[in-house]
């Protein structure tokens, strides 16, 4: 079962059917308007301790994340509502535009993208507070899972991690050129291949903890900006 890419989010599930949820699953909708907006597309929720944050990035994993038809958890929810309005919407309408077409993105991009999780606080004190440590067990135990997921894609060398993300998303896209020539099929995909959505919890843990280290905050920013780039 894998850790960081496409996450069984058995938690997620288990919170959903206890009872003790609020749905704020509308988020998603926010989100979906920002995928494949470059100036956007770096998001950062911020809310305090005990308000959700955990299990609304499961969340996000679970809508998001391709390997499962999530449809039953989120079509309950406000945002598959939302989106099954807008689709029915649509089907009364024979005259419907596109741009309401684009409005249902809750259809669009539910199970759609691979997904790396990583809970940066758990990752960052197994590294022992280290931020190379930390930095060379994500690229090692997110690379087996590349290697794994994308077999005869990723090299075997010791690459960076954006690098492997890079051979991913160049096979994908090739692979999915390929298709349409093929096929004789024109016009853009409805959702790109090969594209990750990084789902970071805690994500600032490291600043906090190492805020007397400059170096080790840089480093770690550093990181971040190669991985997201």
């Amino acid at each position: 079962m894998a850790i960081y890419l496409n996450p069984n989010l058995r938690a997620f599930k288990r919170r959903l059917n206890s009872g003790c949820w609020v749905d704020k699953s509308l988020i998603i909708s926010e989100l979906n308007g920002r995928v494949n907006d470059e100036d956007r597309k770096h998001v950062c929720i911020s809310r305090p301790r005990r308000f959700g944050k955990t299990i609304t990035a499961q969340m996000l994993c679970a809508y998001y994340g391709k390997g499962v038809n999530n449809s039953g958890l989120f079509d309950p929810l406000r945002v598959g509502v939302e989106g099954s309005q807008i689709r029915l919407k649509r089907s009364e309408n024979s005259t419907a535009t596109a741009q309401t077409e684009d409005e249902d993105i809750y259809h669009k991009h539910l199970n759609r993208y691979d997904v790396i999780f990583i809970s940066m606080a758990a990752e960052y004190s197994s590294a022992g507070k280290s931020v190379e440590r930390l930095k060379e067990r994500l690229e090692q135990r997110i690379g087996k899972e590349l290697r794994e997921y994308f077999p005869g894609v990723v090299g075997d060398g010791q690459q960076k991690l954006w690098d492997m993300l890079a051979e991913v998303c160049d096979h994908c896209q090739s692979q999915s050129d390929s298709e349409k020539e093929a096929s004789g099929a024109t016009g853009a995909a409805l959702v790109p291949f090969g594209q990750f959505v990084f789902i970071i919890d805690e994500w600032d843990s490291v600043i906090r903890s190492a805020r007397d280290k400059q170096q080790e905050i840089k480093d770690y920013l550093d990181f971040l900006r190669d991985l997201l780039k």
